[in-house]
């Protein structure tokens, strides 16, 4: 093709079958709307015991279950430099409501909610 049309460039030539390709597709995946109202943003710094795990620390948010919680990120762990020494765990809450803009108190009703469990399970000391 590229010699009959004096191409400089390679051709690359496909042919699809769309009959194929369609009963392939998994229909099963669904995809979840960009959200209408803005999220919301929480971060929390604080002090655990060092063996305190991610883990423990998800298992606490579960069991709190924060309203409109949607995205937790870890973004930062420091240790001191001995093991005896608590470690810090630097954490982002994302609060995206589904019918309308969250108010700053509810935000910080959940906020509150969070660092007092994991106060209360953690014995963490959390960084104001």
């Amino acid at each position: 093709m590229a010699k009959r049309y004096d191409l400089r460039d390679a051709v690359l030539l496909a042919e699809l079958n769309l009959d194929v390709l369609l009963a392939r597709r998994n229909t099963g995946k669904s995809f979840k709307p960009l959200p209408v109202f803005p999220a919301i943003r929480r971060d929390v710094a604080m002090l655990v015991p060092e063996n305190t795990t991610h883990e423990a620390v998800l298992q606490t948010i579960r069991q709190a279950k924060p309203g409109n919680l949607e995205l937790v990120e870890l973004f930062d762990v420091f240790r001191g430099k001995t093991f005896r020494q608590p470690k810090e765990y630097g954490l982002r809450f994302y609060l995206s409501p589904s019918e309308r803009t969250l108010t700053d108190a509810e935000a910080n009703a959940a906020h509150e909610k969070l660092v007092a469990q994991f106060k209360q399970r953690l014995s963490a000391t959390v960084r104001e």
